[in-house]
């Protein structure tokens, strides 16, 4: 081999010729091992925990239906509330069918608009959404303190000045509530604050509004006593039917608890929405008819106590969407790892994409192009800054600028009503920040157009990951067969390469190149 003339420029010739998978003796046994593994844990997991097992732990199914008639298609909206997993009712399964129409966004979290929200999409006269839940209903042993933030004790003790006027509240703090004890003397000294209007036939409610307008006095009471107290609107299931009922919810010893003032027993409530929203909404041209029917599984609770320590899917549903995403994470870092290995082409690294597209996945996929454009588009304006030598002075900048940034489109979003959580762009806004430190890395090393090329390709393979996470399957069959990771270990064993260790002549060859 002819050794490069000293002074002279060392090219270095890029193959794109795809490389070879070269493994060892011990990688083939590795892989072999991995896989015939995971095919036996598969085959034991369906001998012990069949497809049915929801059938033999001792659950309860509760079908719902709405029936909207007189609706007007891309104009009547439908929102929903879904069960709330606590410790006496987890959901551990659920099934929707909407046929007819469209989902314009799903919310699970403890907010005003909690639930899910469709468009009828349908000329039919009359329109049908059905639900399937599996609720694992236990009696809580240890129940754990959830201290209240500021905020949360404030919006459960806020009394408006109509209701003051309206319903004669006066706010007493010298007779505050505090303990269990106090509160039944309270309701015995105080029953006619909701018997009274128990018996009023002139309400023409039901329901959940019904109980809303018999105990609302008895609510505000409580508040004006400096108790935190809400209203909890859900189905109250006996002898297998479920009817929609509404409870009073207070905070004492530091965890809610019912307030037992109707004939509704916690044991048999769960709840679905806590304010005074209601069950459903509809807005819009439009009148829902609401069903529901309960049917009680086989009660086999000796084998449900372990059966639940190996089946996911007996975790409540929000835990479970959650898992869904973290167990597609190594899987995503794989594909990144084999593309990056066909195509040869320059990046930021493997993971840096995989966990980019995975956080770029919470949100809609227009929310994340934005998120995207406010947060990159300063990187080109200030990267001549990455030079100084304090890299302290760099990193500050460039994060006080994307915070600022962050902060305008946070209060446009806000403005046009179009962003149910803020909290979620926090994570995407943070991971795209340490992006733009390697960005500056290499920029710095390699110049601004190896850093762009390596900023491209890391943006195109971070949402190849976007889609696998929002409109496929692999969550859920990871999640109910969590021992495939095991051939996601062997896959990623055969990339594994012995590192190698540069020779005396490397050293010189590469020292002449860089002279």
């Amino acid at each position: 081999m002819e050794e490069p003339i000293e002074g002279s420029i060392a090219v270095q010739k890029i193959s794109w010729r795809q490389p070879r998978l070269q493994l060892e003796t011990r990688q083939y046994q590795y892989v072999i091992g991995l896989v015939l593994l995971s095919i036996v844990l598969v085959l034991l997991r369906n001998q012990f925990l069949p497809a049915n097992s929801h059938a033999a732990l001792g659950l309860s199914q509760l079908q719902l239906s709405f029936e909207l008639s007189g609706g007007q298609k891309g104009v009547t909206d439908v929102r929903l509330s879904v069960p709330i997993s606590s410790s006496n009712h987890r959901v551990v399964s659920q099934t929707m069918n909407y046929a007819g129409w469209r989902i314009k966004h799903r919310n699970y979290k403890e907010i005003a608009e909690r639930g899910i929200r469709l468009q009828l999409n349908s000329d039919a006269a009359k329109a049908l959404i059905s639900f399937e839940y599996v609720i694992d209903s236990t009696e809580a042993k240890n129940v754990i303190a959830r201290p209240l933030t500021l905020e949360q004790r404030q919006r459960y003790l806020h009394i408006s000045a109509a209701q003051k006027r309206s319903l004669n509240i006066v706010q007493e703090p010298s007779q505050s509530i505090q303990t269990q004890q106090q509160l039944n003397d309270f309701l015995e000294q105080h029953s006619g604050l909701w018997r009274s209007a128990a018996y009023d036939t002139d309400l023409g409610l039901y329901g959940c509004e019904q109980d809303y307008r018999i105990q609302q006095r008895l609510l505000l009471q409580l508040r004006a006593r400096n108790l935190p107290s809400r209203f909890v609107c859900g189905l109250a299931i006996e002898e297998g039917h479920a009817q929609r009922r509404g409870v009073i919810e207070s905070y004492i010893d530091e965890h809610w608890a019912v307030v037992q003032v109707i004939n509704i027993n916690p044991q048999n409530f769960i709840p679905f929405y806590r304010g005074e929203g209601g069950f459903f909404k509809v807005e819009g041209p439009g009148k829902i008819t609401f069903k529901s029917s309960v049917k009680m599984l086989n009660k086999t609770s000796a084998e449900y106590d372990w059966q639940r320590l190996l089946d996911l899917k007996q975790l409540p549903v929000s835990t479970q969407q959650l898992l869904e995403v973290i167990l597609i994470l190594p899987l995503a870092v794989l594909i990144i790892a084999y593309l990056r290995l066909v195509w040869q082409v320059p990046m930021l690294g493997s993971l840096t994409p995989a966990l980019l597209g995975m956080a770029l996945a919470f949100n809609e996929i227009w929310l994340s192009l934005i998120l995207l454009v406010a947060v990159l588009g300063p990187l080109f304006w200030i990267r001549h800054l990455s030079h100084s030598s304090n890299k302290i002075v760099t990193h500050g900048m460039t994060l006080t600028f994307i915070t600022l940034l962050l902060i305008v489109m946070l209060v446009l979003l806000d403005f046009y009503a179009v962003l149910d959580s803020p909290s979620d762009i926090i994570l995407p806004t943070v991971l795209l920040v340490l992006f733009i430190d390697k960005y500056y890395q290499s920029y710095n090393k390699q110049g601004a157009k190896q850093a762009n090329w390596q900023m491209f390709y890391t943006l195109g393979f971070a949402f190849s990951i976007v889609p696998i996470v929002q409109y496929t399957s692999l969550g859920f069959w990871l999640l109910s067969y969590p021992e495939l990771h095991l051939i996601t270990l062997a896959l990623l064993i055969m990339l594994w390469q012995q590192p190698v260790t540069p020779t005396l002549n490397d050293n010189k060859i590469a020292d002449k190149a860089d002279s």
